[in-house]
């Protein structure tokens, strides 16, 4: 369950070849989620399988009433 965030990173993958992709390969995002919150945000990253993201994403938006998002791809 995530935390209420003023920002969510997404780092979302299917997963390949057996390799799981929440380890390793994304301090980009959770380093920008970290100087965000030292300069007064809530921010949070999520890197892992697709399918969980996605989850997380629905939950977020119905339990948080987002009414203007942004989705980079």
């Amino acid at each position: 369950m995530m935390r209420d965030n003023d920002i969510l990173f997404f780092n979302l993958h299917r997963r390949y070849l057996n390799a799981s992709p929440q380890f390793g390969g994304f301090l980009g995002i959770f380093t920008l989620a970290a100087f965000l919150n030292e300069n007064g945000y809530r921010a949070q990253s999520y890197a892992g399988q697709l399918t969980e993201g996605l989850r997380l994403i629905d939950e977020a938006c119905q339990n948080h009433n987002i009414k203007n998002d942004r989705f980079i791809l």
